[in-house]
């Protein structure tokens, strides 16, 4: 997995069939945005976030969204910019790989937006981050123009 040449400590071989189980990448892009210091969607904005979602008019709702988007530090607002183009691939082929807006919703959500510490009911917490991702992909290109 890791080469043996001096000076190449910190960089991986993805061609390693190791990383041919698309799961092993998922986990692994999954576990990093878990172990960042802080979470890409900052703790204080989660409110903010809920609160967009639950507005009923479409338009509004988006408006807002984006706005929090646009209001994310820059490396945080790219990296979610990226990481949700990518994900819009991945839904390209959902005809073969079952990755459905929502199924990504349930998988990516809780790791984007995270608390920054575990709340006393996480049921509070479980339904409205899918809902963000999965809207933030079908949104995409309205989100991030």
């Amino acid at each position: 997995m890791f080469p043996e040449q001096p000076g190449q400590e910190g960089r991986l071989d993805l061609d390693s069939a190791e990383w041919d189980d698309i799961h092993v990448v998922t986990g692994a892009l999954k576990l990093f945005l878990r172990e960042l210091p802080q979470p890409l969607v900052p703790s204080p904005l989660l409110p903010d976030f809920r609160a967009a979602l639950a507005l009923l008019e479409s338009e509004q709702r988006l408006s807002q969204i984006r706005e929090l988007i646009v209001s994310l530090p820059k490396p945080n607002h790219d990296t979610l910019r990226y990481l949700l183009e990518h994900l819009c691939r991945v839904i390209a082929h959902s005809d073969k790989n079952r990755m459905t807006p929502h199924n990504l919703g349930i998988v990516f959500g809780p790791t984007l937006f995270r608390p920054e510490q575990e709340t006393s009911d996480p049921a509070a917490h479980a339904l409205y981050p899918g809902q963000l991702v999965q809207l933030m992909l079908t949104d995409f290109t309205s989100l991030f123009p």
